[in-house]
């Protein structure tokens, strides 16, 4: 016991306080722990992470947005006359209300939507993009139950039979971006859908987001960037991709190549509120004052995102979206006395 005392002291003078006690913690109730375990977890907690999610509006969802996006201003105005004349024409109402999402004129978006259900009852087409603004304005349960019966559906009738239709892989995106603001019980059932259903789609750049953003949540830089890489070769328009593969070069503290990148999602997409606030870490990252207006871009672009209102000025240091144990602030707090009283307590 002494000498896993003192190896343990050791590796507190290292790596700091918080760890060494969950260290002690373990090993006071598993006294087989071996050294080598002790090295896996050390690799584990010293992993940068990425501490927030994709939200909806970091997505375009008009399937021709690539190809309008330089004249899209104008294609939606001329959407919208269109609209005014013939309001209840299916494929207008739908591609309308799509443009309108894209550019962020949510509110108009929810009015053309609402008409949109009203019309055409057994189209599910408006519905999904009706729970999409819902999802928007943070009525996420209300999306939920339009999206998972939808995702339950495609599995109940089989993943690989018939076509998929781009309202369904919309479906099941919106249900991965918002499982995390959903009650407990809901979003174990979104979990356990969605984990059934992503496995089999690595290669849609639309779902493999989701086990890529995870990736980077867990520390896991090297598989994200694999998977990212593979996945440009074929889609390399797409902001969504291009901002994490960003995400992963600020991780890694490569803050030049991770503004380069975060600029070619701007210029593709310039709605995403995510990319607008990595965009900001970067910049700060290499001390261009810049950062604070694109900080408040960032949140413009996404009202409900209320953590961005309230903790604007810590979203920006490198220390407040990465959890990698700071070994200088976290030995001053330290005490060897309390690191070995904890010990004989337990």
């Amino acid at each position: 016991m002494l000498k896993t005392i003192i190896v343990l002291i050791v590796l507190t003078l290292s790596l700091g306080a918080s760890y060494a006690r969950d260290v002690l913690e373990e090993t006071s109730k598993k006294p087989e722990i071996t050294i080598e375990k002790i090295k896996e977890n050390i690799v584990l907690k010293d992993s940068l992470k990425w501490t927030e999610s994709l939200r909806l509006k970091d997505f375009y969802l008009h399937p021709s947005y690539l190809e309008l996006k330089e004249n899209l201003t104008k294609y939606k105005e001329d959407l919208e006359k269109k609209y005014k004349d013939t309001p209840s024409v299916y494929s207008l109402s739908l591609e309308y209300g799509l443009t309108l999402i894209d550019t962020g004129e949510i509110e108009k978006a929810e009015i053309v939507f609402n008409k949109a259900v009203k019309d055409f009852t057994n189209n599910p087409a408006p519905k999904i993009y009706k729970a999409w603004v819902d999802a928007c304005n943070g009525k996420y349960v209300l999306a939920k139950d339009i999206w998972l019966p939808t995702a339950k559906e495609k599995l109940e009738f089989g993943l690989f039979n018939g076509m998929w239709m781009p309202y369904q892989v919309d479906a099941i995106l919106g249900l991965g971006l918002i499982k995390n603001n959903l009650p407990e019980k809901d979003k174990k059932e979104v979990e356990d859908v969605l984990n059934e259903i992503i496995q089999h789609f690595s290669n849609n750049p639309k779902l493999a987001v989701l086990p890529i953003s995870s990736d980077l949540q867990s520390g896991k830089l090297e598989d994200a960037k694999g998977k990212l890489d593979e996945l440009l070769v074929t889609n390399s328009e797409n902001s969504v991709l291009i901002t994490l593969l960003g995400i992963t070069e600020l991780l890694k503290e490569h803050n030049s190549e991770a503004l380069n990148l975060f600029d070619k999602s701007k210029n593709i997409y310039p709605y995403s509120p995510s990319n607008n606030l990595m965009r900001a870490r970067a910049l700060f990252a290499l001390k261009n004052k810049d950062s604070d207006s694109v900080v408040e871009e960032a949140i413009k672009l996404d009202p409900v995102w209320k953590i961005a209102n309230l903790k604007k000025k810590k979203l920006l240091p490198f220390k407040s979206y990465t959890e990698n144990v700071k070994i200088k602030e976290e030995i001053k707090e330290l005490k060897t006395e309390d690191l070995l009283k904890d010990n004989k307590t337990n």
